[in-house]
């Protein structure tokens, strides 16, 4: 009986049980490290990864806003002057004029609160040209030169999103300040801490459908806000509204199951779609 388990267990001549010893602790190891390898890839796959270095889309829309209320209207010459030189500058495309009523059909269709969309007339708006740039176009050069016409009170020019095409959902974080609005989430409590960021990656990780997960930090965030909206007078702004999570889902009907996932977790302000 004995000579019989050794000869299963280690052979039956000597020497040649060490030999099969080892091989058998051999792929042990190797199936050990063969798991942990792919238990390491799993970890690393939960750590959120920083946002990709590009695309940043080139194009844009502009918008050139006419004086009134804050200075004086412009003449119907100057609205054709501004008109004409809009169509004439390189690179810009599809100019037309908007009026005080279209301005306000557009607001009212943004403004959710209705108590203050009833404050609002039509005589409150203002009037526009928009249209929209070519990529070769630099959008910080047109914004000055449209604002140096008569008439012009301000412009800009906006730019897709950074996130577009890269990301599906947006999980942001509570800011630095905290928000006026007491309904919002992030009323009354201070910037996001790093033990509730890991919480929500971790959580995020765990809902089925969810794909690469990046993180864009504050100076990500204003870059790709800046980016976004080009103004000629930029006022510097240390705190940043786009801070948080950016999702890949591999499943789009996963958005629900993220919302619910991680939507009223502490530090979460909102999640929201990447559509622009």
């Amino acid at each position: 009986m004995t000579s019989t388990a050794e000869e299963v267990e280690f052979g039956p001549e000597p020497g040649r049980g060490r030999v099969w010893g080892r091989r058998v602790l051999g792929g042990l190891a190797a199936l050990l490290v063969a798991g942990v390898a792919a238990w390491g890839v799993q970890v690393a796959r939960r750590v959120p990864v920083p946002p990709p270095d590009g695309p940043w889309p080139a194009a844009g829309e502009f918008r050139v806003e006419l004086c009134g209320p804050m200075c004086p209207p412009p003449t119907r010459e100057q609205r054709r002057a501004i008109e004409a030189r809009l169509r004439a500058m390189p690179g810009v495309t599809a100019v037309r004029y908007w009026s005080k009523q279209e301005e306000y059909r557009e607001f009212a269709q943004r403004v959710t609160n209705a108590e203050f969309l009833a404050t609002v007339e039509v005589a409150d708006m203002g009037e526009s040209f928009r249209g929209g740039l070519r990529p070769q176009v630099h959008p910080l050069a047109f914004v000055e030169e449209a604002e140096r016409l008569p008439g012009v009170a301000a412009a800009y020019v906006e730019r897709p999103g950074f996130w577009l095409g890269k990301a599906d959902l947006a999980v942001l974080m509570c800011p630095k300040t905290p928000p006026l609005d007491p309904k919002d989430p992030c009323a009354g409590r201070q910037e996001v801490t790093d033990q509730e960021k890991d919480r929500i990656a971790q959580r995020l990780f765990e809902t089925s459908g969810v794909g690469e997960v990046y993180f864009s930090d504050a100076d990500h965030s204003r870059k790709v806000e800046e980016h976004a909206m080009v103004y000629s007078r930029r006022h510097r702004d240390d705190e940043s509204r786009s801070v948080g999570f950016y999702v890949k889902l591999e499943d789009k009907a996963a958005a629900g199951a993220v919302e619910r996932a991680v939507g009223r977790l502490p530090g979460v302000r909102r999640v929201t779609a990447v559509t622009r």
